[in-house]
């Protein structure tokens, strides 16, 4: 069974929960990344929020992987909390 594990992180936190699940379970990896970088810093976390507020979706670079090709996937995502 072919399996890939493709995650978004901010932090590096799901990108550290990512490589947890390859290492248990096999399989490849594939980060999702944005073309435009949020910034460093207080400013990554400011303009995050900042898109989630204002419900933008960031453009994506193309993805090195398609899913077509695996049996089994993993997502795994930043959690965010907001109000409305």
């Amino acid at each position: 069974m072919k399996t890939l594990v493709v995650f978004y992180s901010l932090t590096g936190n799901t990108q550290k929960i990512a490589a947890a699940i390859v290492r248990a379970v096999g399989g490849e990896i594939m980060e999702i990344k944005t073309k435009k970088e949020t910034g460093q810093g207080f400013k990554k976390y400011f303009n995050a929020g900042l898109q989630l507020i204002r419900g933008a979706r960031p453009e994506l670079m193309p993805l090195e992987k398609n899913a077509n090709d695996y049996d089994f996937i993993f997502l795994g995502t930043p959690v965010s909390a907001t109000t409305t």
